[in-house]
């Protein structure tokens, strides 16, 4: 069983939850702005019935971009609000020293070799071959 994505996966949401969250915000301040310079352009524009109309369709997929940056944003802000806390980052640091001894622990499997300390298993295999000859 090979956990080692799993933590990788794992210390990436950790290590990255403060930046998601600060990302989904600036996007939501974006989508916000937007959203204002359409309400404000319908307001006082001087615009024909065709230019409103895309103008409130444009708005409309604004506002769903804004929700759903909205929601994800309220799921991972406690993760965030976490991580920056010196307990967060505290415990961050000791699970990147764990990934890294995993890491390192998972190479040595990969790279495992047996080095005999006796001879048994070579005088064992070397006396089945002499029968096998005769």
């Amino acid at each position: 069983m090979n956990i080692l994505p799993d933590f990788e996966s794992t210390y990436k949401l950790l290590n990255t939850a403060a930046d998601t969250y600060r990302q989904l915000t600036d996007s939501i301040a974006k989508c916000e702005g937007e959203e204002n310079d359409i309400r404000h352009a319908m307001e006082l524009g001087d615009l024909n019935y065709k230019e409103r109309a895309k103008l409130a369709t444009q708005l409309t997929k604004i506002l769903k971009e804004r929700r759903k940056h909205k929601d994800d944003a309220e799921v991972v802000e406690p993760l965030a609000v976490l991580m920056q806390d010196t307990a967060g980052t505290t415990f961050l640091k000791k699970l990147s020293g764990a990934l890294g001894e995993s890491r390192k622990a998972d190479k040595a499997h990969v790279n495992r070799k047996y080095f005999p300390r006796s001879t048994v298993v070579s005088d064992i295999i070397h006396k089945e071959k002499l029968n096998e000859t005769r």
